[in-house]
């Protein structure tokens, strides 16, 4: 099997404060203080990649986070350096994905019938696609805090 040719990319931060995705978690916290807790914790990893892209990545994630966790829920978001592969891990108190609709989910257009709120079904496809143009994989597993988990993690 050929491995897909991965385009010519720049050392970027994911996770500072100062980067794309540092300013995109803030703005997401600003506008969702009131209703319930966002936890972050956050390193500095570098990936090869488009931080335009890995921002809307990351964008695209926390926003169903939030999405679909109830008021008074709690949304976490991580990322680490791990061993060698960076991982992006965000979690919510959400009704989470049964494990037989995972993969589905990643289909454009595809919205299960019981998502809540708005959403064209593209969020999941677009972070699937941006995540394998930086050679990274996408997995969705039940999280801790009883909705969903989706965790992105980059190669080495």
């Amino acid at each position: 099997v050929a491995r897909k040719q991965l385009l010519p990319y720049m050392p970027c931060v994911i996770g500072v404060v100062t980067s794309p995705t540092g300013a995109v978690i803030r703005d997401i916290i600003h506008r969702i203080s009131d209703r319930f807790p966002l936890h972050v914790l956050v390193w500095p990893v570098r990936v090869q990649g488009d931080a335009a892209s890995l921002t809307v990545l990351v964008r695209n994630l926390v926003d169903n986070a939030v999405r679909h966790s109830p008021p008074g829920g709690r949304v976490e978001v991580r990322i680490v350096p791990g061993d060698g592969t960076p991982t992006l891990t965000v979690d919510d108190a959400g009704p989470g994905i049964p494990a037989e609709d995972r993969e589905r989910v990643f289909d454009r257009f595809v919205r299960r019938a019981d998502a809540a709120g708005e959403g064209s079904g593209l969020g999941l496809a677009i972070v699937r696609k941006v995540a394998e143009r930086h050679g990274a994989g996408v997995e969705l597993s039940t999280s801790p805090l009883g909705g969903l988990r989706a965790s992105v993690r980059f190669g080495p």
